[in-house]
């Protein structure tokens, strides 16, 4: 995934997600990294669901 898509999704992340959840992280960072593990899980899935395999 490229790096300009990520920050696409990050920023419809920070959108869609409630304000409540994100504040309630310790940091900026805690948010940033929270939201990039949703990203690259969701990614993980849509990878699994097209090929039907997990991919590294």
């Amino acid at each position: 995934m490229s790096s300009l898509n990520r920050k696409i999704e990050i920023r419809l992340l920070w959108l869609l997600f409630p304000a409540q959840l994100i504040r309630s992280s310790q940091t900026p960072v805690e948010s940033e990294i929270r939201l990039f593990v949703c990203v690259a899980r969701s990614e993980l899935m849509k990878r699994q669901s097209n090929d039907g395999k997990f991919m590294d």
